[in-house]
């Protein structure tokens, strides 16, 4: 899942949010643009998809290493 703010952390602003979990760990990762630039459902339509595909991606990775592989 994600967490999506257009225009209520700062007006001119649209971003999403989620967390990468490697092992025990927690980080944040965002994506966000000025609004004009990044509307809310290009957003959620098309940026999110992609956005949380890259965290999964991420997290395999983070993992990989954190293996030692």
């Amino acid at each position: 899942g994600f967490c999506l703010v257009a225009g209520e952390w700062q007006r001119d602003v649209n971003a999403i949010a989620t967390i990468i979990r490697v092992r025990d760990e927690l980080y944040g990762i965002s994506c966000g643009a000025p609004a004009y630039f990044l509307r809310e459902k290009r957003l959620r339509e098309e940026i999110a998809p992609r956005f949380l595909e890259i965290v999964a991606a991420i997290e395999d990775r983070l993992l990989m290493e954190s293996d030692g592989q």
